[in-house]
């Protein structure tokens, strides 16, 4: 494979992505179980996922990365596997190690078959993957498949089989989710191929990006395999599984290409989701380096640039794994994939998600993407038809995203605050959220740390729960606009107020206010013009206003 070939970068300083938005939705978290502490002191449990199994029992299962999977029937909790007990070398002493994810064959009910993701040390069995160029290895990473004697049972009893143990020089960005399109009829050739999210196993971490931008290697991707459909021979080992004809890389005569290989080019690519409401698109979360936190649609043979691309910047790893610099002219003739949303290290760290809101009842919600940041609990949306419109080739084009405010019996509150009353008053400042979502689409989210999992209501449209204070804020009138528009907004108490013009890239356009202002109605008047004077071409723009300690964004068009 040709080495990575890196660009000369002019680094940038300050905001990447536009500023996340508030249009007033919400949603109120309602607790549903609290699991067993599977540790002494906080975080008290580490759970990962939920799932519902497809047998129409709705029972639902929880993984806790120390080991357990947990079986809610009704109101009633239990054990259903333990794997500190069946595999004893699993290793769970990291943030990103241990029993990752679980996922159902589809057709659980009739074979009983499971699927588990974890981390061991290693031991005798070789791996049957590992870095492409050489490098020291520290564990084990292995997809396992295990067949319930009794589907039924609230208890695990049967096999096993393992299928893909894949060598890891790092203990993050190893195996994350595993998983099956839920929307497919037994008849679809896709019903009951399984795929698999592979991290860059830190790469990049370790100084050595020449593992990545490779067919190869399963590092950086995204792997889609049959495991009912037998087995074939590779450089003389045998691997317990088919490789799907329609796979990209499945029959290119290369022998330098995996043919498990669904979509390369990621960092972390930890969660992904099918939209079984829509068009079944199938949407990749990919946790950024310093940068940008990335939601993704996954293409069948799309490489999605790490290291040579984080969110819609372009980066030198060699150079500096920090700094981002702007794609280079002719990029789009590259053929990288390009986020459909993102945000920047500004609003969050690291990305959790994502579920398409499916649901019938209307909402701010309805028909959006929802993410969020994995530290600091927040938790964002995207408009799913502005994210599609944005999946064009282009690295300029990104759906704006909007915040979530959570409400606990109408009152706003944070996943932080909800973790910290839930641990005694304790401290806590990392949420480690998650999401999930039943068969019925109920939406779920949990945290590495308290053992909850909570259901996201989504506030319905017209329906009282937003304070009072986060309503009709701010007017633009006109809007779209040519050649000038007023902004008005209501200072609650006199202070300190910044008003700031943004381009859909996030890059600062206009300084509008920045002073102390006494209360009341504001009017600012914007002319579409930049902090130099120049006018401002045709398009959508963002406002961001702070007052006190709130802040509120939104849109506004010129047409020139």
């Amino acid at each position: 494979m040709a080495a990575l070939t890196f660009l000369a970068p002019m680094a940038l300083a300050g905001t990447l992505a536009g500023p996340i938005l508030d249009e007033g939705a919400t949603a109120e978290l309602v607790d549903i179980v609290q699991l067993p502490a599977s540790d002494g002191s906080a975080p008290l449990n580490r759970i990962g996922m939920v799932r519902e199994v497809p047998d129409g029992s709705g029972r639902l299962f929880a993984n806790d990365l120390r080991g357990v999977l947990h079986v809610i029937d009704g109101v009633s909790e239990s054990t259903y596997m333990d794997l500190g007990l069946l595999r004893p070398k699993l290793v769970t002493n990291s943030l990103a190690w241990g029993f990752m994810s679980f996922a159902f064959h589809p057709d659980f009910a009739t074979n009983g078959l499971l699927y588990t993701a974890h981390t061991e040390s290693i031991g005798t069995i070789p791996p049957n993957f590992g870095p492409a160029l050489p490098a020291p290895i520290i564990a084990h990473s292995i997809v396992t498949e295990w067949q319930a004697g009794d589907p039924t049972s609230n208890t695990f009893s049967g096999t096993s089989r393992e299928l893909i143990r894949v060598a890891a020089p790092h203990r993050f960005h190893n195996l994350g989710e595993i998983g099956f399109d839920p929307g497919l009829d037994s008849a679809d050739p896709g019903f009951g191929l399984l795929y698999i999210a592979a991290g860059d196993f830190g790469s990049v971490f370790r100084d050595d990006p020449g593992q990545l931008q490779r067919l190869d290697t399963v590092y950086g991707c995204l792997l889609r395999i049959d495991p009912l459909g037998g087995s074939f021979e590779r450089d003389s080992i045998v691997y317990p599984y088919a490789t799907p004809a329609s796979n990209p890389y499945a029959n290119d005569g290369d022998p330098d290409t995996f043919g498990e290989i669904y979509a390369h080019g990621f960092r972390n690519p930890q969660n992904f989701h099918f939209d079984r409401g829509g068009n079944g698109d199938l949407f990749v979360t990919d946790i950024g380096e310093s940068n940008l936190e990335e939601v993704n649609i996954a293409v069948a043979g799309g490489n999605y640039g790490w290291p040579l691309r984080e969110g819609n910047m372009a980066l030198d790893v060699a150079l500096n794994p920090y700094s981002v610099f702007p794609v280079p002219a002719g990029d789009d003739s590259l053929g990288f994939e390009y986020p459909l949303t993102q945000y920047d290290h500004a609003e969050g760290n690291a990305i959790a998600g994502g579920l398409a809101v499916r649901s019938s009842i209307p909402s701010l919600l309805k028909d959006k993407f929802i993410f969020g940041d994995i530290v600091n609990g927040r938790i964002f949306y995207s408009d799913i038809a502005e994210m599609l419109s944005a999946n064009d080739g282009s690295a300029s084009t990104i759906a704006v995203a909007y915040e979530l405010t959570l409400l606990r019996d109408g009152t706003p509150t944070t996943l932080v605050d909800e973790i910290n009353d839930a641990l005694g008053g304790a401290s806590v400042y990392r949420t480690d959220l998650r999401f999930s979502a039943d068969v019925s689409g109920r939406l779920f989210v949990t945290t590495k740390q308290d053992g909850f999992i909570r259901e996201l209501v989504p506030v319905p449209t017209g329906a009282t729960g937003a304070p009072a204070a986060r309503q009709a804020r701010v007017r633009v009138e006109p809007n779209p606009f040519n050649p000038r528009t007023v902004i008005r907004f209501d200072v609650m108490t006199a202070g300190r107020v910044r008003l700031d013009i943004y381009d859909v890239r996030g890059q600062h356009i206009r300084g509008l206010v920045n002073e102390v202002r006494a209360a009341g109605e504001q009017r600012v008047m914007w002319d579409g013009t930049d902090d130099g004077g120049l006018a401002s071409a045709s398009g959508v723009y963002l406002y961001r206003l702070k007052s006190g300690d709130g802040v509120w964004a939104g849109k506004l068009s010129l047409v020139r």
